[in-house]
């Protein structure tokens, strides 16, 4: 299955902590449903 991952980092003082992730599937614009069968 192919997904997509996109991590928001921010630095605090001396660290960097994740403040958001998002993760997504391809999906078909006709149906609006994520496309989770798709194969690399």
């Amino acid at each position: 299955m192919w997904v997509r991952a996109t991590p928001i980092w921010k630095r605090t003082d001396r660290s960097w902590k994740i403040v958001h992730d998002h993760e997504s599937v391809p999906w078909d614009p006709v149906t609006g449903q994520g496309l989770t069968t798709l194969e690399p």
